[in-house]
């Protein structure tokens, strides 16, 4: 049997297996609580404790939730580029696409796809630059933060 731990939510497989079983996943509730105790000097303490209810769950349960997981951290990591991408503009001015990703770290794929984003939605434009390079220019650029 293995134990996951997938996104915060704890599944028990069970492997290689000689015997057939009606299912081969529990997933894990996990709750927390705590309760006052008197100890044995006489004094009240705070007790806290963490707790798994088991249900049966699936394979297919279980590749949910890493998908879903997987989702989340592609949304955060595409919502950091496009942060760091209009911060740049804002502060440096007008760059290129290959400046732009010098200064974003990060996939160029991930930056380029993030400015093909906000040229659709009108947050920044485009235009040519020295030697037909793509510029990209935030139209509304953020006021400069002092020191």
């Amino acid at each position: 049997a293995y134990l996951l731990n997938i996104d915060g939510q704890r599944f028990l497989t069970l492997g290689k297996r000689r015997f057939e079983c009606d299912f081969t996943d529990i997933k894990f509730d996990s709750y927390s609580d705590s309760e006052e105790v008197l100890t044995p000097w006489v004094q009240t303490q705070t007790v806290r404790y963490r707790y798994g209810i088991p249900c049966i769950s699936s394979t297919e349960e279980r590749k949910e939730v890493k998908e879903s997981g997987a989702t989340a951290a592609k949304i955060a990591t595409r919502l950091k580029v496009r942060e760091k991408v209009l911060q740049v503009l804002s502060d440096e001015g007008d760059m290129s696409i290959s400046q732009l990703k010098k200064h974003v770290k990060g996939k160029g794929a991930i930056v380029a796809e993030v400015i093909d984003e906000l040229l659709e939605q009108q947050l920044v434009s485009e235009f040519s630059g020295a030697r037909n390079a793509r510029m990209i220019h935030v139209i509304n650029p953020r006021p400069h933060r002092s020191g």
